[in-house]
């Protein structure tokens, strides 16, 4: 995602794996990485430059994380409060 980003309420998340940050273009720093570039949004938790999601994808990361063989979240906890942020950005 280069170029300027001006949907503060666009559905971004991080593409590391480790990482995993959900949320919002707003929600994201915005920070001029190089003179090409221009500002990018970036994850708050570990500066990676984030993608923006769809809903739809949203929808369809909700319905994995229903199914027990959902890899991504081992945890019960950590699958529960990534629902619930899910929800969350959905509902907004």
């Amino acid at each position: 995602m280069r170029g300027t980003i001006d949907n503060h309420h666009a559905l971004c998340r991080c593409p590391s794996a480790d990482c995993g940050w959900l949320g919002t273009v707003g929600e994201s720093d915005a920070m001029d990485l190089s003179d090409l570039s221009g500002q990018t949004s970036v994850c708050p938790r570990c500066a990676r430059e984030v993608e923006l999601v769809t809903a739809d994808e949203l929808r369809r990361e909700l319905e994995l994380l229903a199914k027990a063989s959902y890899w991504k979240c081992a945890g019960l906890d950590e699958r529960a409060a990534r629902r619930a942020r899910i929800e969350h950005l959905l509902s907004a």
